[in-house]
């Protein structure tokens, strides 16, 4: 009886516990259920929605690989629409510049009376917009919009009421945007006019999301312009950077960086203009999903773009004049990526004038694509590309200027913080201008790049690097200008869609490799009264030529000056002064050199006679000129 009783305890304390813990959980389920679905009702209020950012990039990109400039701007213009947005706030300064009489009012979005005071004579316009930020209903989902009706003036020295000041950034002047906010400045202009620029930020936005600022002007100088800091989904449009160019403070135009271990995230920028930057007009750093319109910049002392661990990117149109043409020649760019930018990063175009380079790549980046790259007359570089892999630059127009050094692009390794070898980059499609030599490899430095249907325009791919015979080239032709005194070493080494070429009358020298490789080089032509006195070592080895007549010019060989394909050479030249024991000593057994009797002169440097046989001699030939060895057994006198 007892032992029952016992049981019948038991159980009782375990139906109790298991209904306890049934009806805990259909509660926990029943708070789950309500929590999901005023999460959804909420989601549903906000204004824009997360996004993938690299399903995002994959929309803007087309069938061909390149930037669907559509698509992208159509996503921008997409935010257009909070320019119609009915404010919930009005901010207006109706006292002056120096008797600040600033008012707060409800706009039509508030649900208060339309034009009923919020809050009345506010000294300074920094303290009145972060009163009206603060004003805004809090916890809420949606984008809400304070419109600035006037224009803004910091406060010089910082006499505020204190509602400006931003201790969480080192005590910074600022207007602090916070989430689910429009700054619409209605074209107006801020006045940043402060002694210390190091003290000022204008607008800041720290570890905020879904905020826009749109339609302002700013004037005078700061530490940054605008700064945004681990945020997600933020918009700046039409902003207009008029910065003083003093180099007491950093004066960058817009940064948006990480905050900590939070990186920047879904980020839209179009519209920017910035002139007078004394640091970049737009940089990034650590931002995952970046979706750029058009930025122009001029006279900026550092870049025009510069992006910086950065990934996810898609970029329209960055113009730079005049960004970084410092002495003694500039080190930045109209656009620069650098420290781990890519891979998925995508840019329409460039528009390079008078910069210390159009586009500089460093310091371990992979996986940049660039559909339109155009430089003119840029200081150090029209490209430098260093440390970097995957580079593909598809078209463009590079020129030559007064300010211009002899080299287009520059491939190279070695920079501080670089960890890629430089390789596997490609250029296509580019009509190079003026420079003396258009790619220049540092040896050891750079390999495995390829080159495809560049024009070079009196210039060369000169000095070589010792991989060069590992790049590849695919250039449909080349022009050599008039003028131009020297093919130099390697110049168009592998080139191998290249069928046929003109040498002007003024090259003197034709260095060595400097057609080898062109595998589809079937005729090479001499323009009627033709200096040409020296070729190099295997100018012509590795190309189709079948048939070649040298000038009369000609004064030096070289070794193994063509392929074995070639059944006839001429050799007009008189005078020859140096002949390589194996000049043509690739050449098959049935093909044939012609060259006049009296080329052979003793009292010129020749080689020693060659160990693997003598020439074949005209009839009547004297017996000593047999020493005399082109490399050939089939060499014919006439």
């Amino acid at each position: 009886m007892k032992k029952n009783i016992q049981n019948i305890i038991i159980n009782l304390v375990f139906f109790t516990i298991l209904f306890s813990a049934c009806n805990t959980k259909s509660q926990q389920e029943l708070s789950q259920n309500l929590q999901e679905k005023e999460e959804q009702e909420l989601a549903e209020t906000i204004t824009v929605k997360n996004i993938d950012n690299s399903k995002a990039v994959r929309e803007m990109i087309g069938s061909d690989g390149n930037v669907n400039v559509v698509a992208l701007q159509e996503r921008l213009d997409s935010f257009d629409n909070e320019n119609t947005l009915e404010p919930y706030i009005i901010a207006v300064n109706e006292g002056n510049e120096k008797n600040q009489k600033w008012t707060l009012k409800f706009g039509k979005s508030s649900g208060q009376q339309v034009g009923s005071v919020l809050k009345q004579g506010i000294s300074n316009g920094f303290d009145a917009l972060n009163i009206a930020i603060k004003t805004l209903p809090e916890n809420r989902r949606e984008k809400l919009k304070i419109l600035v009706d006037s224009d803004l003036y910091s406060d010089e020295d910082f006499t505020s009421d204190g509602s400006s000041i931003i201790s969480s950034i080192s005590n910074l002047y600022s207007i602090e945007a916070e989430s689910y906010t429009i700054l619409d400045f209605a074209g107006h202009t801020l006045y940043s006019q402060t002694k210390d620029g190091n003290k000022i930020v204008p607008i800041s936005i720290t570890n905020k999301k879904f905020v826009s600022v749109r339609n302002l002007t700013i004037k005078g100088h700061a530490r940054y312009a605008i700064w945004c800091q681990g945020c997600d989904n933020v918009v700046f449009d039409s902003i207009n950077l008029e910065l003083d160019g003093k180099s007491d403070s950093k004066n960058l135009g817009l940064r948006i960086a990480e905050k900590g271990s939070t990186w920047g995230t879904n980020i839209y920028i179009d519209n920017i203009f910035a002139k007078g930057c004394y640091g970049h007009a737009v940089e990034t750093m650590k931002v995952d999903g970046i979706f750029i319109g058009t930025i122009t910049a001029t006279d900026c002392n550092s870049c025009g773009l510069l992006l910086n661990a950065t990934t996810n990117a898609v970029v329209g149109t960055v113009n730079g004049t005049r960004c970084s043409p410092r002495a003694p020649k500039g080190v930045y760019a109209a656009l620069r990526t650098a420290n781990f930018v890519g891979p998925d990063v995508y840019i329409h175009k460039i528009n390079a004038v008078e910069c210390g380079r159009g586009y500089f790549s460093v310091s371990a980046n992979y996986g940049i694509t660039i559909d339109e790259f155009n430089a003119e007359n840029c200081y150090a570089q029209a490209a430098l590309i260093q440390d970097s892999q995957g580079i593909i630059i598809k078209s463009g127009t590079i020129k030559a200027g007064s300010n211009s050094g002899e080299v287009a692009f520059c491939l190279t390794n070695g920079s501080y913080g670089g960890t890629l070898a430089n390789m596997n980059n490609t250029f296509c499609n580019l009509v190079i201008e003026g420079y003396k030599k258009c790619f220049v490899e540092t040896p050891g430095r750079s390999d495995y790049n390829t080159f495809i249907g560049c024009t070079m325009l009196g210039s060369s791919f000169a000095p070589h690097s010792l991989t060069g015979a590992r790049e590849t080239f695919d250039v449909s032709s080349i022009v050599i200008a008039d003028g131009t005194e020297e093919i130099t070493d390697g110049a168009y080494m592998n080139h191998t869609a290249v069928t046929n070429i003109k040498i002007p009358a003024s090259v003197k020298r034709i260095g060595q490799n400097a057609f080898y490789g062109c595998t589809s080089l079937k005729k090479v032509e001499f323009e009627n009264g033709s200096r040409l006195k020296e070729i190099g070592n295997q100018a012509f080895d590795h190309t189709a030529i079948e048939s070649i007549s040298f000038p009369p010019s000609v004064r030096s060989f070289g070794s193994n000056i063509m392929s074995p394909i070639c059944r006839n050479v001429e050799i007009k030249s008189k005078k020859i002064k140096f002949m390589a024991s194996c000049a043509f000593m690739n050449l098959d057994d049935t093909s044939e050199i012609k060259l006049p009797t009296r080329s052979i002169c003793f009292d010129h440097n020749y080689d020693a006679p060659d160990i693997y046989g003598l020439a074949k001699l005209a009839k009547g030939t004297k017996k000593e000129t047999w020493y005399f060895w082109y490399g050939h057994t089939r060499t014919i006198l006439k």
